[in-house]
């Protein structure tokens, strides 16, 4: 699941900066959204420019991951798919983790 927040005016810009930094904490996932045709008067356009400007800000810090929903559920699949296999000898403990995209020991 991606919670959604409906960013509209300067009031819930504040609120998605807030929701931002609860995201990063949680390492969670946000969908932040305005239909186009809604986001037309200089106040609505400078709150994106807020919003935007900040996560770019965190992006840039490697704090967060910007990415289209599509691309964010392919990567929680991915994760969902996830196994962790044992491949230790009696001298080396070493595991191996497995998914059907990618194999990391």
């Amino acid at each position: 699941a991606c919670p959604d927040f409906y960013l509209h005016s300067q009031e819930t810009a504040a609120q998605a900066i807030e929701l931002i930094d609860r995201t990063i904490a949680v390492s969670g996932t946000i969908d932040i959204w305005a239909h186009t045709e809604e986001v037309k008067t200089p106040q609505q356009i400078a709150a994106w420019g807020q919003v935007v400007s900040y996560a770019a800000q965190q992006r840039d810090t490697g704090a967060l991951w910007i990415a289209p929903l599509a691309e964010i559920a392919d990567w929680q699949a991915a994760i969902a798919e996830c196994r962790i296999e044992n491949v230790s000898d009696k001298r080396l403990s070493q595991f191996s983790i497995l998914n059907s995209q990618f194999r990391s020991t």
